[in-house]
This record gives C-alpha cells, structure tokens and sequence, in this order.
C-alpha cells in the first residue's frame, strides 16, 4: 500500500528513535550490573572495622570504612568520599595514647578481610627494599612474608599514616551483591630499650632490625 512521504519520513524517523531509546536502555542496565557493588546495610560490618592493639603501650587508631549505600565500583581506589556533607577519610592514622609513659614505640601491623577483591591503598610511605638505608627506608612501612607491615621507624604523640584507603580491583562483579565485608587491623606494639624486638618480633626483616639497632644499639 503506497503512503504518502511526509507520512513514510514520520515512521521512519519513529523508528529510529525507538532503536536508539532501545540502545539506551541496554547499555543503563548493562553498566548498572557491571560497574557497582550493592552491600545491604543491615548485613555488612558498615563502619569502624575491627581494631587490636596488642603490647604495653597503647596506640590510639583512626580509621573508617563506612560507605554511603554501601556501593563499591570496580578498579576504584577509595581515600576519601563526602557522606550527608560530610568529609569521610579512609586513612588509618595512629599515634601514642596520652596516658603512656613511654615516648615512642616500634609497630607492626597486620590486616586481614574476607574480600578477595578489596586490598590496602599506600600512597608513598612503603618500601620493597629489604635492606636499611635512611633515604629509602625511615618511616615507611615494609609488608614481610609474616604477613607484617613492619614499621621502620619510630611512633610516637605524632600521627603516622598506615593505609591511605582502599583499593578495589576490576573482578569485583554484581555476583557478589549483598555480601558481608569484614576487615581487621592488628596494630602490635613494643618498646625501644634493651633489644626487646629481638626476643619477641623473631621473624622481623633485616630492614627494620638493622634500623632498630642503629636505633637502639641492641
């Protein structure tokens, strides 16, 4: 049946707005299920994750891990967010308690989560090198096959930064929506004097015990 022109231009032109509202609409609904992490609230560990401080001085830790919605994308690296107008940081910052004697102490510290995808973000306070120079190694923090990141340096009243947030990698996918994250940090303390570190950190690196004895002179 022949139609007229203008009407053959209108239906076409339907069309090809109906293709591209298609379009569209598969592309929203592909980049909703590929590129977020939806967490229930009610379910996750939303908040401060769990802390220890274990030795004679006590440390005061500062941390937080509490996501608005709980959404997390993929290949995403997370220091800080603003929730309800406020600024969230991701850092971890510990410094001597005020209640110790002690001035400063040596730290190690150990984090543990149950999410694969999820790891620790440094930003230029680590180092691989598991031999003592001053200009590569103090006050930066070195991951050991103890599962340690071992401080070569000293902590004292002054804040010293752990992680700068976290990192999530590009595998986290929608398979894992709703599922509990949980982390722990393990910050162990001990003090300078008489070689204690000796006796008691027994698998520290050479890094940090050539630093505490130059350190120390144990």
């Amino acid at each position: 049946m022949y139609k007229p022109r203008k009407e053959r231009s209108n239906t076409r032109l339907y069309q090809v707005i109906g293709i591209a509202l298609l379009c569209f609409a598969v592309l929203l609904l592909s980049y909703n299920f590929t590129s977020a992490w939806f967490l229930d609230e009610s379910i996750t560990s939303n908040g401060d994750p769990t802390i220890l401080v274990v030795g004679t001085v006590d440390l005061d830790v500062k941390t937080d891990f509490n996501y608005f919605n709980l959404v997390l994308a993929p290949d995403t690296i997370y220091t800080t967010d603003t929730i309800d107008g406020n600024t969230v940081d991701y850092s971890t910052q510990i410094h001597t308690s005020e209640e110790n004697d002690v001035k400063t102490v040596y730290v190690r510290a150990k984090w543990t989560t149950n999410r694969s995808e999820l790891t620790l973000y440094f930003t230029g306070n680590t180092t691989n090198v598991n031999s003592y120079t001053e200009a590569t190694s103090k006050n930066k923090w070195y991951l050991h096959t103890d599962g340690y990141y071992y401080y070569i340096g000293e902590v004292g009243s002054t804040d010293i930064m752990f992680n700068a947030g976290y990192r999530v990698d590009n595998s986290l996918n929608n398979d894992v929506a709703k599922e509990e994250v949980e982390m722990e940090f393990v910050f162990e303390t001990i003090q300078r004097p008489y070689g204690a570190y000796k006796a008691v950190w027994t698998t520290a690196p050479e890094v940090f015990n050539t630093f505490a004895r130059q350190n120390t002179g144990y």
